[in-house]
């Protein structure tokens, strides 16, 4: 009898830890949609950015050569239509990033470290050649746009370098380019902050009126630092590393990394081999979180950027292979393994 009242308690309690483990069971957060690839050749170390709801994709390398194509996306209708080439030379390794309507590329490798800055404007869908961008001259840099104004720096000129520097797209001190509008100009600010601030493959995103900036390669390390950019203030202040409520850290270089609600998004990159993870940052909690992971392959110099309450990475290399393919994340929805 004894033995029977033990087995019934043991399958009491076997089913009561059933139980609690399926209720703690919770569907991953975020959900991935493969879209249309790009029209183009399938490329990596591109740029992109984000005019309205449109994107805008181009240059990169193919494995052969270097690119200077140009492609719209519309979120809408998931499509792609070709634009007007790049109008520098065709490059790899360069920044995007766009102020209001227009959009702007520059600094990049084509056998040489370039420091020349473009300007695109849909409207007219035209390239103008603006003031050369004020550092020396680089590949593998960052760069966003805050409040009117475009930020670019960190990167290789053959050096790690830290520096970063402020673009004003209306200031005519240099003259008017080609179309009668400002060649604008560049005014060094605060170097990039941390322990190791020289560095190349970092990433950013903006929200509200800061920018994040971390991770990246510094002398052969990988980086998962973070630091946000106050514009006003013209200083960084470091915010969490990039790691796990255990204090796991997820170093990385040449990521990808986009902003949503008021939420930023870094992942896949390379952190000796190449990652596929994403993770979410929180400012009011100064918290990152593991999301579903980017169901693509593993890959490095990916693109990414946001449209909406949507966010897209694509293109992007694995070893020798160049990649076409795009995906699209919505981070309020649960995981569809069937997407």
């Amino acid at each position: 009898m004894n033995n029977f009242k033990y087995y019934l308690l043991l399958v009491c309690l076997l089913c009561f830890v059933s139980c609690n483990n399926e209720e703690d069971e919770v569907d991953p957060v975020g959900n991935w949609t493969q879209i249309s690839p790009i029209e183009g050749v399938a490329r990596s170390a591109a740029v992109s950015f984000v005019i309205g709801n449109k994107a805008y994709v181009g240059t990169g390398y193919d494995s052969d050569e270097r690119l200077s194509d140009f492609w719209e996306f519309d979120p809408a209708s998931r499509t792609w239509k070709q634009i007007a080439n790049f109008g520098g030379t065709a490059r790899n390794n360069a920044v995007g990033f766009s102020i209001n309507d227009k959009g702007y590329v520059g600094t990049g490798y084509d056998n040489v470290y370039r420091k020349d800055f473009w300007e695109y404007d849909p409207g007219n869908n035209r390239w103008s050649q603006k003031t050369d961008f004020g550092g020396t001259a680089r590949q593998q840099a960052t760069g966003f746009s805050l409040n009117g104004l475009g930020y670019l720096g960190t990167g290789y000129t053959g050096n790690y370098v830290s520096d970063f520097w402020r673009f004003d797209p209306n200031d005519t001190s240099n003259g008017y380019d080609t179309y009668g509008n400002p060649m604008g100009s560049w005014v060094q600010v605060a170097s990039y902050g941390g322990k190791n601030p020289k560095r190349r493959g970092a990433v950013s995103f903006v929200i509200d009126n800061l920018a994040y900036v971390g991770t990246g390669e510094s002398n052969g390390s990988t980086q998962k630092d973070f630091w946000a950019y106050d514009a006003e203030g013209n200083k960084w202040t470091e915010i969490a590393e990039l790691e796990d409520a255990d204090e796991t850290g997820y170093p990385r270089a040449y990521g990808s990394a986009f902003a949503i609600n008021g939420q930023g998004y870094v992942g896949v990159g390379s952190s000796g081999s190449n990652l596929a993870d994403l993770w979410e940052y929180t400012p009011a909690t100064n918290v990152w979180e593991q999301k579903t992971s980017f169901e693509g392959t593993a890959r490095v110099n990916a693109v990414g950027f946001a449209i909406g309450e949507k966010g897209y990475i694509g293109t992007g290399s694995s070893s020798t292979y160049r990649f076409d393919d795009f995906w699209e994340f919505a981070p309020f929805d649960t995981y569809n393994e069937e997407d």
